[in-house]
């Protein structure tokens, strides 16, 4: 039997199937490559080892992608049925091959023009972003017309190949116990394939760390590995570094209550600037840039010199600002199984002291949930589209032009009763990175860098002008200010395409009643936002928030979830931890582009590591027990 095993007749459909996965093999290290050479200049893939390095390691998380997404055309094209050697079985392999491939496909190639947005590979909380995503369907098209071309004459290729490689047995005799044993070896073999080898657990994308540095792990990866295993995976579960007490009490949430004073009445505008980085700063870079307001305004406010975004999307910054609450697994809240979760806001807060509480935003209402979520931080009023009622000012994508709904958030402040809190989030700082007709020979692209600054000085010319004309207001001299970016756009220079330096924001607190210069030096986040407003006003209401003020004498170091690690800096060292143990350690100030590991020549930061674990603790356990208000 066992020559008879191993007959033409027995492993055409095997070899058939083998061939297929090789030609997706082959188009799979394709993209690689190309992927690699689109964002080299983020990725820093250099000499011809760590190439070769990469494309081999690739092969492993390919294979098991192609497993998974394979799955239906190999049950089928190895079943041991005499029907497969029938012509209409041959068209349902066919179809079964096709499909899920040109889906996957279709979502490699959409990487090849979102990564530079987000820089890690798109996982299934693409689906939480699709609604919004839609309408700017045709600016995508336009802008990445050339990907669309690439798709098209790939799938016809692919559909060509495809149909010649699938077809049926010259020979259609069938021998149900040979193949049925083939069967059972070809089972075990994608079951092998699939799991990424015999270790005891799965392949995920935290295993491309075995191969290359964090920096580079999206080269080892694929977006279809990616997107899967986002897509299976389970929700949060509990950690154990340490006892819960302990790592309560070293992650520190609960905020006690400033003692009851007749605190400090000062209105709050939080301004949520998009996608501004850090780099687009003048003032915080020592050179003119594209900021010439906020840069005037840095001189006399207290300016965080090393302040960082909890993530890459705007709804895990926003839910970090309104929240703070961080982002910590693979989805924002406000997106996640955890999106029903009572929570205290920073509009609680503030109604819990007597202020009313306002959340402005000029796109689409139900853009983002940001609608419903800011409801759920205690936000009385959304005005978006809808409120603004008037869609000769739509900038064709996103919603109402900045300079126009700033003159509407300013109109509505005249008309609030103070003390008053109010969130204004801008868009036009978003791709594709659009101007009014009025501004475009106003604010010109320059050499090679790519759109976003023009809108950063759009949109630095829409705050002076709201600036001076709300100046002599009666509620002006009586608000705080604050400056933040939702996340980092596009970067330009090579210290903010690091892992650490793509979530370098400007963070800046403006008093018009004291217009006293003040530089912070230490790391800050974005949650911090919500308890520096409790303690610069003195507010006397007790808070849970996962960050720290400011204002606080001690140093707490600066987080991310990024690429399925976590990753933080103190005042000099920037740390990898995988979960289990620290991968890589930087000197971030004497290695700016993180190119030295000091991980068997460094020291890793003993107290803060213990602080990272005692959040990430805390953080699962709250958001699972939903436990998010200071009870």
């Amino acid at each position: 039997m066992s020559l008879n095993l191993f007959s033409d007749n027995n492993l055409f459909h095997i070899r058939m199937a083998g061939i297929c996965l090789g030609f997706l093999l082959a188009i799979y290290m394709l993209f690689r490559i190309g992927f690699i050479l689109l964002f080299n200049d983020i990725l820093d893939v250099t000499g011809i080892v760590e190439w070769i390095t990469i494309l081999l390691a690739g092969i492993r998380f390919d294979l098991s992608a192609l497993i998974y997404v394979n799955a239906p055309f190999l049950f089928f094209a190895l079943l041991p049925i005499a029907y497969r050697n029938r012509i209409i079985y041959v068209y349902l392999l066919r179809v079964v091959f096709v499909i899920p491939n040109v889906l996957f496909i279709l979502l490699s190639i959409v990487d090849m023009g979102y990564y530079r947005h987000t820089q890690k590979r798109t996982s299934a909380e693409l689906f939480g972003m699709l609604h919004d995503l839609w309408p700017q369907l045709s600016s995508y098209l336009t802008g990445y017309w050339y990907l669309l071309i690439v798709f098209i004459l790939i799938i016809w290729a692919y559909i060509i190949i495809s149909n010649k490689l699938i077809n049926k047995p010259s020979d259609p005799r069938h021998r149900p116990v040979q193949q049925l044993i083939l069967f059972a070896m070809g089972a075990g073999l994608m079951i092998l394939l699939a799991r990424g080898g015999t270790q005891l657990k799965p392949i995920s994308p935290i295993n491309a760390a075995d191969y290359v540095p964090m920096r580079k792990s999206a080269a080892v990866l694929n977006t279809p590995f990616v997107f899967l295993n986002s897509l299976f995976k389970k929700q949060l579960n509990y950690v154990h570094y340490m006892s819960d007490a302990t790592s309560e009490r070293i992650a520190n949430v609960i905020k006690p209550s400033h003692p009851y004073t007749e605190h400090t009445r000062k209105n709050v505008v939080v301004f949520i600037l998009e996608s501004f980085n850090r780099e687009w700063i003048g003032y915080l870079n020592q050179r003119t840039y594209y900021t010439k307001f906020i840069d005037s305004l840095c001189a006399k406010s207290i300016v965080c010199h090393n302040a960082y975004a909890n993530a890459k999307h705007s709804n895990e910054g926003i839910a970090a600002i309104l929240a703070s609450i961080p982002s910590l697994m693979d989805e924002s809240i406000i997106s996640s199984g955890y999106q029903d979760n009572t929570l205290q806001g920073l509009g609680h807060a503030m109604k819990q002291a007597g202020y009313r509480t306002s959340f402005f935003h000029g796109a689409r209402n139900g853009s983002f949930n940001f609608d419903v979520f800011s409801k759920s931080c205690g936000f009385d009023s959304y005005y978006g589209m809808n409120e603004f009622n008037d869609d000769t000012h739509f900038d064709g994508q996103w919603g109402i032009w900045d300079h126009v709904f700033l003159k509407y958030f300013a109109d509505q402040l005249d008309t609030v009763n103070q003390p008053f809190c109010s969130v204004f989030f801008n868009l036009t700082s978003h791709y594709p990175y659009s101007l009014p007709d009025s501004y475009k020979k106003r604010f010109m692209d320059e050499p090679n860098v790519n759109h976003l600054p023009r809108t950063i000085q759009y949109v630095d010319t829409c705050l002076q002008q709201f600036f001076e004309s709300n100046y002599n207001k009666p509620w002006f001299q009586n608000t705080i200010f604050v400056f933040c970016a939702d996340h980092t756009g596009e970067g330009n220079q090579a210290e903010y395409k690091t892992p650490l330096g793509i979530f370098r924001i400007p963070l800046i607190i403006y008093d018009p009643s004291n217009p006293v210069g003040i530089s912070i030096h230490k790391p800050v986040m974005q949650i911090d936002i919500f308890p520096s407003l409790m303690d610069y006003l003195k507010i006397p209401v007790k808070t849970l928030s996962f960050g720290h003020s400011i204002f606080d004498e001690k140093s707490y170091p600066a987080y991310q979830f990024h690429e399925n690690y976590y990753q933080m800096c103190n005042d000099s060292m920037f740390t990898v931890f995988n979960g289990e143990q620290v991968i890589a350690l930087y000197n971030y100030h004497k290695d700016p582009l993180l190119q030295n590991n000091m991980i068997n020549t460094g020291t890793s930061p003993a107290d803060e590591l213990n602080y990272l674990k005692a959040t990430i603790q805390v953080f699962h356990k709250r958001m699972i027990d939903n436990k998010l208000i200071p009870n």
